[in-house]
């Protein structure tokens, strides 16, 4: 269940830092590095979420690994959202998602 964060230092940063300092655990990036997390585009969430033809109450964030050109492979996430029913709506869904650490926000200013 989702909890909203009210202590982001107690809460976020901990998790966050747990992660990161984790050697045995890595997301694998296309260049090779481990991945802090992913940027979604605000345009992509509202096109989901505004759907004129389902009720969109929830997104769901599926885990995937992409085949990349040189052989890599790439942790991703597929967005798309889900109705009052529970039922994915896949038209539209999204594959796009920016890896950190080559697109990030001021990520280690809040740790």
């Amino acid at each position: 269940m989702s909890k909203k964060i009210t202590n982001w230092t107690a809460e976020a940063a901990e998790m966050i830092l747990n992660y990161q300092n984790d050697d045995n655990l890595v997301l694998p990036t296309a260049t090779g590095g481990k991945l802090k997390g992913l940027m979604v585009d605000k345009e992509h969430v509202m096109n989901m979420m505004e759907n004129p033809d389902h009720n969109i109450t929830k997104l769901f964030m599926i885990f995937g690994l992409k085949n990349e050109a040189d052989g890599q492979q790439s942790f991703r996430i597929v967005l798309c959202g889900v109705d009052e029913n529970d039922k994915m709506v896949i038209d539209p869904s999204y594959d796009y998602c920016d890896p950190c650490p080559l697109t990030c926000a001021d990520l280690d200013a809040h740790l």
